[in-house]
């Protein structure tokens, strides 16, 4: 298959898979009572230095994932931070848009771009995504669980949650 007609092929599959997901959650009951003049109104109404904060710390979350993916990937091959980046964003979407299926599109990207393989690839996301993220969510979360806890306030007195 020629270069061009292929890559049309996976734009058109890639359409249709996108139309499929739209489709689908366009179905569920959680749209049917959705407002989006009320969806427009909290966006318009929100505090931009707080979504201009969320943006930053959200895309150098990023950028950080991609250098510890340089760091683990060195060994193999010295991979480009743009691929990597991109291969994060990309990843991330995919998570968003189908759940935890999406999680081999980040490998796969990568493993592509860079002319790896994809067993390397699938190595590195496991020690990103499950040795280096475990501590810190099991180290959180007992402090998460206490806080969140609900307790009787002193008077004895029960409140509405």
């Amino acid at each position: 298959m020629k270069p061009i007609v292929r890559r049309w092929f996976w734009v058109g599959v890639s359409a249709v898979v996108v139309a499929l997901v739209i489709y689908h959650v366009s179905q569920g009951s959680e749209w049917r009572s959705f407002s989006w003049s009320r969806l427009w109104a909290s966006i318009t109404s929100a505090n931009p230095a707080y979504l201009l904060a969320a943006v930053v710390v959200t895309y150098s979350s990023y950028v950080v994932r991609a250098y510890r993916w340089g760091f683990f990937l060195e060994p193999i091959k010295k991979a480009s931070l743009r691929v990597l980046f991109t291969g994060q964003i990309l990843g991330f979407a995919a998570i968003y848009l189908l759940g935890r299926p999406g999680e081999i599109v980040r490998p796969g990207y990568i493993a592509q771009r860079e002319n790896v393989s994809y067993t390397s690839m699938a190595a590195v996301w496991l020690l990103d995504n499950h040795l280096l993220d475990l501590p810190p969510t099991s180290g959180s979360t007992p402090g998460v669980a206490a806080t969140l806890s609900i307790r009787p306030p002193p008077s004895g007195r029960r409140t509405r949650c």
